[in-house]
Parts: structure tokens; sequence; C-alpha cells
């Protein structure tokens, strides 16, 4: 860091230092929080040569380089900007704050209207408000950006659910269970919905797999003991 200081000047150290904090923050709107590490390490290691080079080799006009300066900080901000609304829509849903949720999660879309995780997240927030037709409308936008998203489809599936269209909701939990085969949930529900349809030989499957998937779910347990006593 402190090389990097030495030849970029300090202003110029510290400006490039908070573009790539900002767009990193930014990041974690599509990679995750997960594999920000790697996009953090792979940041540091390329603000040096990158900073460099557009310094003394590529730009030597003075308002280009302003210009460029002055491009990376407002992307910087409304990266920021993005990742700070989901944040808080994420922060307002925990406290159960749905509507609140739901303005930010609304306002960030409008800044960046591709991201999957925002629309799920805003499925959900409508799906807590019983808001279901609101629901469906925005898993199937985050389901159309990320066609395996298996957290959507699950919420998808309990939408419709809720509006008391079962066949649907199996659906849509088959194929939350087809993207992501360890979603014990998902398994949970669709196996009592077979058996709303008396389906009792695929119920008693889903629950097999839930039980192996979490040994200690007693509801899981109560059922699959209903049914084998059938």
């Amino acid at each position: 860091m402190a090389a990097f200081i030495m030849l970029m000047g300090g202003w110029k150290a510290i400006l490039f230092f908070f573009i790539g904090f900002c767009l990193l923050l930014g990041l974690t709107v599509f990679i995750g929080r997960k594999k920000l590490i790697i996009a953090l390490a792979a940041g540091f290691v390329l603000q040096l040569p990158l900073g460099y080079a557009i310094d003394k080799f590529f730009l030597t006009n003075f308002w280009l380089k302003f210009s460029i300066f002055f491009f990376l900080i407002l992307a910087g901000i409304y990266f920021l900007a993005i990742f700070l609304l989901n944040n808080r829509g994420k922060a307002a849903f925990i406290k159960g704050k749905t509507d609140k949720a739901i303005s930010f999660f609304t306002a960030s879309l409008k800044l960046f209207p591709v991201s999957s995780k925002t629309y799920c997240g805003l499925g959900i927030a409508h799906s807590k408000n019983k808001n279901f037709d609101l629901a469906i409308k925005n898993l199937k936008e985050a389901i159309k950006l990320k066609p395996d998203y298996s957290n959507a489809f699950f919420h998808l599936a309990a939408a419709y659910n809720n509006k008391g269209d079962e066949d649907r909701a199996i659906e849509y939990y088959s194929d939350a269970i087809k993207f992501n085969p360890d979603y014990s949930k998902a398994y949970f529900f669709r196996g009592s919905l077979f058996v709303k349809k008396n389906r009792f030989t695929e119920a008693k499957k889903d629950f097999e797999t839930m039980l192996k998937l979490n040994p200690n779910d007693v509801d899981a347990q109560k059922w699959l003991q209903k049914l084998q006593s059938l």
C-alpha cells in the first residue's frame, strides 16, 4: 500500500481505493459475499498496475484523466447506493417492516433492474404482506434472470400454495428441488401437498428425504409415522 501511495500520489491513492471499495461493495449484489473475498484480493492486486498504467502511459491530457476519474467515482457511488438499498431492505424485512423492505427493494431495482436477488427479496416481502399476485410477478422476474434460482422457485411455490393452487405449488417445489437437491424445506412442503392429494407414496419419499437431510425435524417425523400407519 505504501508503494502504491508513493507511485500514485496521496490523493490519487485515496481516490483509487475509494472507487475500488465502492465497486467491490456493489459486486456483492451480483456475486454474493463468499465470492467477494476473491474479488477483493483480485482488486487489490490489480489496482496498482492499472492505476499506474492509466496515470503514466494511457492518459496525458488532464481533462481526459479528470473525466475518467469522475466517471469512475459516479460508478462507485452508483454501486454503493445499490448495495446500501439492498442491505437496508434485508434489514427492514428481518425486523418485520415489510413495507419499508418493499420500498428499499423497489428503489434498488429502479437503479439496477436486472438483479435476480433483489426481485426475489421483493417477491418474498410481498408474499409476507399476503400480496401473492405481486409476489408471483416479482419471483417470476427473478427466475427469468436466473433460471436455476431454487430459492425463487421455493417462494413462488409457497405463493401459489397460499393462493390455493396446489398443482402449481407442487410443480414449483419440484423445480426448487431440481436445482437444489438438498433443499429440505421444499421436500417437506411438497410432501405435505402430496398428502392432501392422497399421493401417499410420493409423500412418504419426500419426508424420508427430508429426514435424511434434516434428521431432527419433528414435523417430518410425525408425518412419516402417520403415513407408515396407513
